[in-house]
């Protein structure tokens, strides 16, 4: 629950506002509220089912490991970091499974309760001790709970999009009424008035929604952090190190600007390499 926190406490935070949010625009007629919590609660339950895991895999291209040159050198690496994860975090699933996308990028991920995926670059240019770090970082979301907890958001901010999809249709009705009245002697300066609110409304809405996202791409970069903390913790920070290092030099000519780096969901490499080795001080 420790770690849980640290790494997706900002999400829980936003979790709960999230609920209180719905509760605040439905307290009048519960019913709603009560309709929509369930059906977020079914949602989020049947991604985390065998088979929204499996839609989960197939949407990601996850396909299972065939070819036996590829088994004899990651299945080794991947069940002796699953045994040593198992040993620090016993209520760890026991029933996580490795899968391969056909993708020449260096990358890996988790998502579900037991599916991890590597790329088929990251097999063919990282040696198995690298290969060791990779998947100790992967595991370290699952078992923090992150792949959970975004899965949680995500369908959440469906719900909360489908939400201001409905607000957006009512704000063009608004508009048409608006432009009706221009043409009502009288009912010229009401109208401009209650555009610009609208335009106030609509304005504040966007911001409010730029807030969050950047707060929570911050979170996701926190994540990463964690789950880099878990592989040290376990014994893999000098591998997971190395397979940092070697995307940073693939991407030593990529310059994020300050919105990117703002944006993105991933932290700076140099700025993870440089924890990693704070870890061992």
């Amino acid at each position: 629950m420790k770690n849980f926190l640290k790494s997706n406490g900002v999400f829980v935070i936003f979790a709960i506002a999230y609920i209180i949010f719905f509760y605040a625009c439905f307290y009048q007629k519960p019913i709603i509220f009560v309709v929509m919590m369930l059906i977020l609660g079914v949602s989020v339950a049947a991604a985390l089912s065998p088979l929204g895991e499996s839609i989960l895999r197939f949407v990601l291209d996850a396909r299972e490991i065939e070819i036996e040159k590829d088994r004899n050198k990651i299945l080794p690496v991947f069940h002796d970091v699953y045994n040593n994860v198992l040993e620090h975090n016993p209520t760890l699933s026991r029933y996580i499974k490795l899968y391969i996308e056909e993708s020449p990028t260096i990358n890996a991920c988790a998502f579900g309760s037991n599916s991890i995926m590597v790329t088929r670059g990251a097999i063919e240019t990282l040696s198995q001790n690298e290969l060791y770090g990779l998947f100790a970082h992967e595991f370290g979301h699952l078992s923090n709970g992150d792949t959970k907890m975004l899965l949680l958001m995500t369908i959440g901010g469906g719900v909360f999009s489908l939400i201001f999809f409905v607000l957006n249709i009512g704000l063009k009705i608004l508009d048409f009424l608006l432009d009706t009245l221009k043409s009502v002697p009288g009912f010229l300066f009401c109208a401009w008035i209650l555009k610009f609110g609208k335009w106030l409304m609509v304005t504040f809405i966007n911001l409010i929604i730029k807030v969050i996202e950047l707060i929570l791409q911050a979170s996701k970069r926190n994540t990463e952090y964690c789950a880099d903390k878990f592989a040290s913790d376990i014994g893999y920070g000098n591998e997971l190190k190395d397979v940092l290092y070697i995307l940073k030099e693939m991407n030593i000519n990529e310059k994020m600007s300050f919105i990117e780096k703002l944006t993105s969901s991933h932290p700076n490499l140099a700025n993870r390499i440089r924890r990693l080795e704070n870890l061992r001080i």
